[in-house]
This record gives C-alpha cells, structure tokens and sequence, in this order.
C-alpha cells in the first residue's frame, strides 16, 4: 500500500520527472506543475478506494478512531512541509523565480523548517546531506550528459523522422498511437530507470506531438505517470526492491500484492491519457495553455 503511493508523488509539485520533462521539451514547467494535480488526485483516491475494499474483504485489523484534537496537531504539524510546494508553486506561476532558483528557495525553507521547527536537522548532519546532493545531483547530471550526446546521434542519423514515418505507417488515428506508446512506456519503465527512459525518450517523442496534434503538456503527464508505474513493475521496479528490503518481504509475495494496484493504475492511466482535461483543465483555467 505504501509503496503504490510511491507513484503520486512525482505527479505532484514539485516534481523532479516534470522538471526534467519539461526541460527536455521546452515545455512550460509551471503548466506541468498544474497539468499533474487532477491525475494526482485520480491515483489516491483510485488507491484508497482499493484498500478500503482490500480492508473490507480481508477483515483488515483496525486502528483506533483519532479524536478532533489528534486530527488538528497531525494537521498542523504538516503543514510547513506543504508549505514548500505551495512558494514553489505560487513564486513560480508568479513569476517571482523561475523553476530553476525555486529549488535553490526549496532548499533554504525547508532547512529552517527542519531545523527550527520539526528540530530533526542538525549542522552535523548538514555534511551527510550535502554528500547525498552531490551524489544525486551528479547521477542526473552524468545522465544529462550522455542522453545530450544521445540526442544528438539520434538526430544526425534522421532516428525520430523514421520512428515518425514508421508510426504513420502503422496508423495515423492519435488513438491508436497513445495506445502503441502506453504500451511501449509500460514496457521501458519495467526495465530502465525512469529518468534515463525520459531522457532518452522525449527527443524521439516530440516530433510526433505535432503530427499527431497532442498536447506537449498532455503527453508530459501520460509519459511521466508511465514511467513512474515502472517503479512497482518487476524486474526492475526500483520501488520494488526497496520496499523488499526495508519490510523484508520477498520479492516474489511483494509482486504477487502489487497486482491489484498495478490494474488499478494502468486504467486510472488510460483515463488520463483519453481523457485531457484531466490534464489540462487547470492549466487552461489558469491561461498556461490553450
């Protein structure tokens, strides 16, 4: 259960994979930031509604009912951490810092945050944190890199006008063409890291947008949320084998459980992908897109 929440999050500001997504695309990361919101929400609620019936049919054990005065201090004690998306949110869509100086601001609230006021972030472990950034920071990077260099190979050899021509050749109905790539991401997310099967993707994917009359921001979102399922699909779910671990359940069993929310994602997915106001509704209300 917890580890099929794993997948909300990139879906929701502020989002790395729509960061990296709308770099590659040139694609408004603001409108990305409001296009992920209503699929975000589709997905927990599609998940609760799934383990309600899970707990209903199992007989799940039952936890106490919270009192008013426990909901408020749990309320209240979560509300600087969500305070971060929202700066992000409105000093971007303000148009007070662009998406790159947001996570420089990211990083300072949330170490006042973590310092003052949930008092778990000390200046000995600033040293931890920075050697992890740098880790991360240079993964994304070196993947940035090669996947630039990718790019341009694929260019020069004309890749994306015969993968175009090869669709067209196959059917020209949008349809059926979101049909082939859900497919296709479904299959790459299983067995690439997300980030890598982005970044090497989007540059093949583009000039079909046009020819297929799809909405760039539409296609970011259905790209992305594709990917993230493949964190909870073997054999290389990285979500997976994390979870297996922390809980020490074997892989198999934890496969075995995830079936139902696989099912459930990939029809809230196909939703998504046939159904663009979900994605595109808020960013049209705000004028991020036509």
């Amino acid at each position: 259960m917890t580890l099929s929440g794993s997948i909300i999050a990139p879906m929701l500001p502020p989002s790395m994979i729509f960061i990296i997504y709308g770099t590659q695309s040139g694609t408004s990361i603001g409108a990305l930031f409001m296009a992920g919101i209503i699929p975000g929400l589709m997905y927990g609620l599609g998940f609760v509604l799934l383990i309600a019936f899970m707990g209903y049919k199992y007989n799940f054990p039952k936890n106490e009912r919270a009192t008013i005065k426990q909901i408020l201090n749990s309320a209240y004690s979560v509300i600087p951490a969500l305070s971060i998306p929202v700066i992000i949110l409105v000093g971007i869509l303000s148009g007070w810092f662009t998406p790159t100086e947001s996570a420089a601001i990211a990083c300072v609230i949330a170490f006042f945050i973590g310092k003052f006021f949930y008092k778990e972030l000390t200046f000995r472990k600033l040293p931890a944190v920075f050697s992890n950034t740098v880790t991360s920071t240079a993964t994304v990077t070196f993947l940035i890199a090669m996947a630039g260099a990718f790019g341009w190979m694929l260019t020069f050899e004309q890749i994306p006008q015969s993968i175009t021509n090869t669709m067209l050749s196959i059917s020209e109905n949008t349809l059926l063409f979101l049909l082939l790539v859900n497919a296709l991401l479904l299959l790459l997310g299983a067995i690439i890291d997300g980030i890598a099967a982005l970044i090497i993707l989007v540059p093949v994917f583009m000039p079909l947008l046009a020819v297929y009359e799809v909405d760039p921001i539409h296609f970011g979102v259905i790209i992305c949320v594709n990917l993230t399922i493949g964190l909870l699909t073997p054999p290389v779910g990285t979500g997976l084998f994390i979870v297996s671990s922390i809980a020490n359940i074997k892989f198999e069993r934890l496969v075995v459980a995830m079936v139902p929310f696989l099912i459930v994602g990939i029809l809230i997915l196909l939703v998504i992908t046939y159904w663009e106001d979900t994605t595109l509704l808020i960013p049209r209300l705000m004028g991020l897109t036509q």
